[in-house]
């Protein structure tokens, strides 16, 4: 593998390129000078750890793409939190598996909705616990109306 050097230490921004020359050596150029580092821990290929002249480093290896997805705010992967759950289509309200106070998890199953003869199952965004249930069944509902209000920092 061989790209650029983005940041060292987290502390200092420098631009230059590098190759992997063993499992346990990386050599990279930076300012024109050439330099040879033993490689501490790699578990992932763009995150190592170094040492140089008997000091640990920490290197992030980016290249050009690496940094447009980044100022483009495509690499921010954050654990969704439930929010609110507004119903998807307009529909029927089948079943409610919740109640008011009841901590869900990501994934978890919420409501059957019935749209166009056929049953979709509405699921939790993320963790939260159930404020309050603004639906119950039997329930016609419009597109984008709050079914549920699910408070996402307790």
């Amino acid at each position: 593998m061989a790209g650029e050097i983005i940041y060292i230490n987290e502390d200092r921004t420098l631009e230059g390129n590098f190759h992997f020359a063993s499992e346990k050596l990386v050599n990279y150029r930076v300012d024109n000078k050439n330099y040879e580092a033993e490689i501490i821990t790699s578990s992932d290929p763009k995150e190592i750890k170094v040492r140089i002249n008997g000091k640990t480093h920490h290197i992030s290896i980016q290249t050009e793409l690496d940094v447009l997805i980044s100022n483009m705010g495509l690499n921010i992967i954050n654990k969704p939190n439930a929010g609110n759950i507004n119903s998807p289509m307009p529909g029927l309200v089948i079943d409610i598996f919740i109640k008011e106070g009841d901590v869900v998890d990501e994934d978890q199953p919420l409501v059957i909705l019935e749209a166009m003869k056929m049953e979709n199952i509405i699921k939790a965004n993320g963790k939260g616990v159930v404020k309050s249930i603004k639906i119950k069944k039997g329930d016609k509902v419009e597109k984008a109306q709050l079914m549920i209000e699910i408070d996402s920092e307790a």
